[in-house]
């Protein structure tokens, strides 16, 4: 399966009787019925990941929302220390002041 992006540049590119060279899909067989397909698939898999971060955010006290419990680095922290600056894991966290390397871990889609 294409990337999301390589969907989005042969939904834009596709005219159904006239392919175009620079699209992800030109050349292979049935190329318009499996970039449909597959931007099917890419689209369920969106509205599943909306529906799970929705759903989360919800769930989530808006106040605790952009700390580390939600950080995608928070994973490397180790939680037996007192502070990074016990660690030595050259990681986000070890310089991150302010939440400045902050980044939503994102949501598990079940």
């Amino acid at each position: 399966m294409k990337t999301n992006e390589q969907i989005q540049l042969a939904l834009s590119l596709c005219k159904r009787n006239s392919c175009n060279k620079t699209c992800p899909y030109h050349g292979e067989k049935a190329c318009y019925v499996k970039l449909h397909s597959e931007a099917g698939i890419a689209l369920r898999q969106l509205e599943r990941e909306r529906d799970a971060a929705v759903k989360q955010l919800k769930d989530v006290d808006t106040v605790d929302i952009f700390y580390c419990s939600h950080c995608k680095h928070e994973e490397l922290c180790d939680h037996n220390l007192n502070s990074c600056d016990d660690c030595e894991k050259d990681c986000p966290c070890h310089t991150c002041v302010d939440m400045c390397n902050w980044q939503w871990r994102g949501v598990e889609v079940e």
